[in-house]
């Protein structure tokens, strides 16, 4: 479902540039079910690489700080090893974070899409993304995502598709606890819905495609 991302050609001193992100078909992610919620934890979930640009240390100890505040979050670490799982179960074992953090072998399709939409928050806090899948998924499913700065998604994020905060463990404090509230996180996933619809759907985007290149043609 992924489609080109750059295009760009020179024409008789005339430069066309389409940048087209990925795009999803909205009206399959619309069949996506979920069920109900049994768990009273909020649910903080990442899913990717367990590489060191994604900056998964910065969530554990984004953790430690709610964890002592309340007991009520759980962090959710999904994807495959890439270097950084020994460090990072070093980490949580060090802040005796074990009972609130769980590793999860990758997971695809349908079944990713799901925990995408239940996850209270999906979080991204690496230190530099292009074109993040998680985050198009995240919003094309109507979800939750905090990202950090380096994520690329400040035009998401200008339109209220994403909540954005800089590294500073304080301000992604401040964040989860403003998406915490129903009202908020609810706010954000009809505007990712918004953003979405107007951006990510993959029959718009091929049309945008088709008519750059009938542009160039004549």
């Amino acid at each position: 479902m992924n489609i080109k991302t750059l295009v760009g050609l020179n024409l008789s001193k005339k430069k066309k540039v389409l940048i087209q992100s990925n795009g999803y078909d909205l009206n399959y992610l619309k069949k996506i079910r979920i069920k109900e919620k049994k768990n009273k934890k909020i649910q903080i979930t990442f899913i990717g690489r367990l590489n060191k640009i994604k900056n998964i240390e910065t969530q554990i100890y984004l953790l430690e700080r709610l964890v002592k505040q309340t007991k009520k979050y759980h962090l959710n670490i999904i994807g495959p090893d890439d270097g950084s799982l020994n460090n990072i179960k070093k980490i949580v074992d060090n802040l005796n974070l074990k009972k609130n953090v769980s590793f999860f072998k990758p997971i695809y399709g349908d079944k990713k899409y799901t925990i995408i939409k239940e996850t209270d928050i999906m979080i991204l806090t690496s230190f530099y993304e292009c074109n993040s899948i998680l985050a198009i998924e995240t919003m094309a499913l109507g979800g939750v995502l905090l990202c950090t700065t380096n994520c690329n998604l400040d035009h998401a994020a200008k339109y209220g598709a994403v909540k954005m905060s800089n590294y500073d463990i304080n301000s992604l404090v401040k964040s989860v606890k403003y998406l915490s509230i129903k009202k908020n996180s609810n706010l954000i996933r009809k505007k990712a819905l918004k953003y979405a619809k107007k951006n990510l759907d993959i029959q718009i985007n091929m049309k945008k495609i088709i008519n750059f290149y009938k542009e160039i043609i004549n």
